[in-house]
């Protein structure tokens, strides 16, 4: 049988009905970010604009009972960049990166993530007390400590405390310390994180080299 290629006008209803903006679905905000890989959130109301233009009764309580209970969480692992994901993404994604040259993967960042995380242990912990203790205990400031501490964090568990990410949000700069993820295979987290995010936003483009490459 012959293989048929789809038209740029196909190819594009294809691409809107993967990301669930071809029409709206009656499905969970948990349902929706799962199928996204996650969901951008830098700016607090951009999922739930997101949400609400994929589904067909969403309220804004329903995301927020799933932050509440950290099934849903917002952190910094996409693109090193703020993003809603699951409670299982965020674990899959963690293992994804384990093998990586990302910050938290640094000397420095395994040295103070104990001792960061220690400093949740209690409760939130806000940016500002996290750069006292870098410069009081191991002498970091300014950008050194603010690459410090995102690092750490990142690789700790510290996720943004459910609050900053409300529709009307609380004052970012806190953060929460989440329970250890579970543990995945890095090659097949990877494997699993890049079928599923075809599977939202593929087909991939086929990649060229410039000439002299």
């Amino acid at each position: 049988m012959a293989e048929r290629v789809l038209t740029l006008r196909e190819l594009n209803r294809a691409t809107l009905a993967r990301q669930l903006l071809l029409e709206r679905k009656r499905l969970s905000p948990t349902a929706v970010i799962d199928r996204l890989v996650g969901m951008q959130a830098q700016s607090p109301p951009a999922p739930y604009i997101g949400i609400w233009t994929r589904t067909t009764s969403f309220r804004r309580e329903a995301l927020e009972r799933e932050l509440a209970r950290a099934n849903i969480v917002r952190a910094t692992v996409i693109r090193q960049t703020l993003h809603l994901m699951t409670r299982r993404d965020y674990g899959l994604l963690s293992a994804a990166r384990s093998e990586t040259n990302f910050p938290e993967q640094s000397s420095l960042a395994k040295l103070l993530s104990q001792d960061v995380r220690a400093l949740a242990a209690d409760g939130p912990v806000t940016r500002a007390e996290a750069y006292d203790y870098l410069q009081r205990e191991h002498g970091l400031t300014g950008v050194n400590a603010r690459r410090a501490w995102r690092a750490a964090r990142v690789r700790a568990h510290l996720v943004h405390h459910p609050e900053t990410a409300l529709w009307q949000p609380l004052p970012d700069g806190r953060f929460v310390a989440l329970g250890e993820p579970e543990r995945h295979d890095p090659t097949e987290a990877r494997a699993e994180i890049l079928r599923r995010y075809l599977a939202a936003f593929g087909p991939p483009r086929a990649r060229t080299s410039s000439p002299g490459a």
